[in-house]
């Protein structure tokens, strides 16, 4: 019975320390993403730009940012409400990620159209629609550049994840 339990304990602390040790690569490969993205940002943003992500970080990491109705599609924590050039977004203050209503990221980086180009390569997202729940899908927001962005099959928005803004913004 002791070598059993002693067994157990064994492979459930191996078990763990493999969790632990994938969790912590994945980690390593978000960060290395975003160190490859963050050579970009400061070079080729203008002012405004950078003013205007200064300013969604700032309300982000406020003391006590008012709640959305909507949970992350990536971490599942509530949004949190911001409000940039008069638009209310969700934003994610862990996973920094960003929700955008129809219409809001055309009026937040003044790009001709948000809705990516349907007839271009698509998959389905990791990521489901924090209205309707259905599996979002990624498409190429820019071409040849590729800023793949998640998109709700309804048309209920567009999700970009940590620092896609800053690319939509360095892209157009």
């Amino acid at each position: 019975m002791f070598f059993g339990l002693t067994f157990m304990a064994i492979a459930n602390s191996k078990s763990s320390q493999q969790r632990w040790r994938d969790e912590a690569r994945a980690r390593s490969e978000r960060m290395d993403r975003h160190q490859r993205l963050s050579w970009l940002a400061d070079d080729h943003l203008d002012a405004d730009e950078r003013a205007l992500l200064d300013d969604l970080t700032a309300q982000i990491e406020a003391d006590d940012p008012p709640h959305a109705a909507r949970d992350c599609p990536e971490c599942g924590r509530p949004f949190v409400l911001v409000r940039l050039r008069g638009v209310q977004l969700d934003c994610c203050a862990r996973c920094r990620g960003i929700w955008f209503d129809p219409g809001e990221l055309k009026l937040i980086s003044e790009v001709d159209s948000e809705v990516p180009q349907t007839q271009k390569a698509t998959r389905p997202s990791r990521h489901a629609c924090p209205d309707c729940g259905e599996v979002m899908i990624e498409y190429a927001l820019f071409n040849p550049l590729n800023l793949l962005v998640d998109r709700c099959p309804r048309g209920h928005g567009v999700y970009l994840e940590d620092r896609e803004l800053e690319r939509v913004f360095q892209i157009s």
